[in-house]
């Protein structure tokens, strides 16, 4: 068993058993569920002091307060936000995140697979091939970087929506990432979401950036002196349109879907997030729900928009489809 899986999940889970009074044996079966699904082939378990360390960083404030900082954060703005705090900035990304859920002796984990493409090489090469290689900025103007994937597992508690347990990471090669597909289409196909479902025509959508404890704008690498939105903050404004979110005086309320007839290995959500595959900056996102019973549908809910001049700007469309 990995050392910084041992040192970190034992110490969390033997807190959460003096809480909830959870006897030493159901302990154990929540750290082996947690290690199960971060400990896969391939995937480096990663110490959670340096991951949480950075979180806090970003969060700022007394780390020592009665309320955590991230007490209002949910797994799956936890999970990419983690997931961009421990991975190099770059300008052309696409990110597929699988949410999930196990319940082990009543205790329900939050099961987050968060995948992280490097676009930039490809844009750079379709460049190249439309105007010739002397006329094309060199890679590092397209970001230069590896895919990734992440794994995390959270739990909720009184304190917090979605307390870290465990977290690893796999570095693809070029060669395994240009292999795997995000849903229907290649992870590192530029092709937009438009083909994933039937898409209903746009519509406008007037929505507010949501209040959140983290900075919801980071300096942009697509474009110099720049903001964009964070991909978390993306995920919980889909979220909240797709209606699994809902925000009012007392703050952001989630309302993750359950499924009939028990668990299985099939996410319960999907996330599709696409960052300026274009000439602007650009952020294009989709959020699919799966079928939760014989009488529920797979169904998405997409916005594209963006942060521009100071103000967000978003249209909004919805498809019935599976999360292929």
């Amino acid at each position: 068993m990995n050392k910084h899986f041992v040192s970190m999940v034992t110490a969390i889970m033997l807190l959460i058993g003096s809480m909830m009074a959870l006897p030493a044996w159901a302990q154990d079966r929540i750290v082996e569920a947690a290690e199960a699904f971060v400990a896969a082939e391939g995937f480096e378990v990663m110490p959670l002091e340096h991951i949480e360390g950075a979180l806090g960083d970003l969060l700022g404030g007394d780390p020592n307060a009665m309320v955590p900082l991230d007490a209002d954060i949910s797994p799956l703005e936890k999970a990419l936000l983690l997931t961009d705090l421990q991975e190099e900035p770059l300008p052309r990304l696409r990110y597929l995140l699988r949410y999930n859920q196990q319940t082990v002796d009543g205790v329900v984990l939050s099961l987050i697979s968060v995948e992280r493409f490097n676009l930039g090489p490809a844009i750079r090469v379709e460049t190249a091939l439309a105007y010739g290689e002397e006329n094309t900025a060199p890679p590092e103007a397209f970001g230069v970087g590896p895919s990734v994937i992440w794994r995390f597992v959270t739990q909720p508690t009184a304190k917090s929506a979605a307390l870290l347990l465990a977290a690893s990471r796999r570095e693809l090669t070029e060669k395994s990432a240009t292999r795997r597909n995000c849903l229907i289409r290649a992870c590192l196909s530029l092709d937009t979401i438009d083909a994933l479902a039937d898409w209903r025509e746009w519509q406008p959508l007037d929505a507010a950036l949501p209040e959140v404890a983290y900075p919801p704008l980071t300096p942009s690498t697509f474009s110099e002196g720049e903001e964009e939105l964070r991909p978390a903050v993306l995920a919980l404004q889909v979220a909240l349109a797709a209606g699994l979110a809902s925000q009012d005086a007392e703050g952001i309320v989630w309302n993750m879907p359950e499924r009939q007839g028990g668990e299985n290995e099939t996410p319960l959500i999907a996330l599709l997030i696409d960052r300026n595959l274009g000439q602007d900056i650009m952020t294009d996102a989709a959020l699919g729900v799966g079928k939760m019973g014989l009488d529920s549908e797979e169904y998405w809910t997409r916005i594209a928009g963006g942060y521009f001049g100071g103000q967000t700007q978003w249209q909004i469309t919805t498809a019935q489809g599976p999360l292929r």
